[in-house]
């Protein structure tokens, strides 16, 4: 039998709010963190909007050498797990140091502090090069330096899966509780990849919304007048422990039903806010298991290429139409192109 993970510490930092009460409290109100580019100068580029974090002070959760040395990515991920850590209530120390893990990911890494010493590369030679240049950038780094502040010796790894990094190291971090390799993990993201170069990249491959004059209104991914996503940045981490440690410990949330994980999924949605969701959520599982239905059967005539190929993973399992217990959530992916799976969109 698996062992059962709960969600019992959340760790935010985004451009809504910095701290999790501030980032759901722009949720619930409606409030957008999307605005005009104000990292660089952006008049000659095709997209001026991001998602950019505001009033995030690192000397917080940093002293100034680190702050230095390390890129921010890294400062958002030790931010969002010290946030995280505190409201788990979860010690860390010789006695369950070697339980507990770190799995923090990012898609894009230390980008900035890449650039700026590829410049002094150029500008001043091979030996004005920071020796800071590799530990600061690396993605596994937001994993080694909260491991070293918070004193998990437990599991330590990264994951690099682009827009799903996130949700992929809070499912392999579940899983290793649930085998047993730990009883918690500090799982989540980071990303701090607002420079003129990641901007004009995505902007260059058509990615990114130019509804520069709306920026509140840009990321509309599941619209049919969608044009791109909006780039952001920010952290998000949670501790995941497995559920009768937590509870022996009386840990909060640990006994809050909408925070378990359950098959790689988050469900962490308040009582408030659910009744506005759906007023029927049997009637809302039934239309889901439906289009699942649709999509199965839409499988067999599929377009070419990784059309063909995303219909033939989900026809893969012929149970899921036919016996919607197995059968969790169903989650469609849009990053707000233009172009996109058909079968993602019934």
């Amino acid at each position: 039998m698996k062992r059962r993970v709960v969600v019992t510490g959340i760790g935010l930092v985004t451009p809504c709010g910095v701290g999790t009460r501030e980032t759901w409290g722009a949720l619930l109100e409606g409030r957008s963190g999307i605005g005009p580019i104000s990292r660089f100068d952006a008049a000659d580029f095709a997209c001026r909007i991001a998602g950019e974090v505001r009033g995030f002070d690192p000397g917080q959760y940093l002293d100034r050498k680190d702050i230095r040395r390390m890129d921010t990515f890294i400062h958002y991920a030790v931010a969002a797990s010290e946030m995280a850590l505190k409201e788990s209530g979860l010690t860390i120390g010789p006695a369950n140091a070697e339980r507990v893990g770190v799995l923090i990911g990012s898609g894009i890494g230390g980008i900035d502090v890449l650039t700026r010493q590829q410049q002094v590369l150029m500008e001043e030679g091979p030996r004005r090069v920071s020796p800071f240049l590799i530990p600061g950038m690396i993605i596994n780094l937001a994993s080694g330096l909260v491991s070293i502040r918070t004193g998990a010796k437990g599991p330590n790894s990264a994951v690099v899966t682009a827009c799903a990094t996130g949700t992929h190291a809070i499912g392999d971090s579940m899983r290793l509780i649930q085998r047993g390799h730990a009883d918690a993990m500090i799982a989540g993201g980071a990303e701090a990849p607002i420079i003129p170069l990641s901007v004009a990249g995505f902007a260059s491959m058509k990615a990114l919304s130019t509804r520069n004059d709306e920026p509140q209104r840009a990321s509309r991914p599941f619209d049919s007048g969608r044009d791109g996503f909006v780039i952001g940045e920010g952290a998000g981490v949670l501790v995941l422990e497995e559920l009768s440690i937590a509870q022996r410990r009386d840990a909060r949330r640990a006994k809050t039903p909408q925070r378990v994980v359950s098959k790689n999924w988050i469900s962490a949605v308040a009582r408030s806010t659910q009744r506005s969701v759906s007023r029927s959520p049997a009637a809302h599982t039934q239309v889901m298991f439906r289009r699942m239905a649709t999509m199965l059967r839409m499988s067999s005539s599929a377009r070419t290429g990784s059309n063909r190929v995303r219909a033939r993973s989900a026809a893969s399992v012929p149970t899921a139409a036919s016996a919607p217990s197995f059968v969790g959530r169903i989650r469609t992916e849009r990053c707000g192109q233009l172009g996109g799976q058909p079968v993602e969109d019934c």
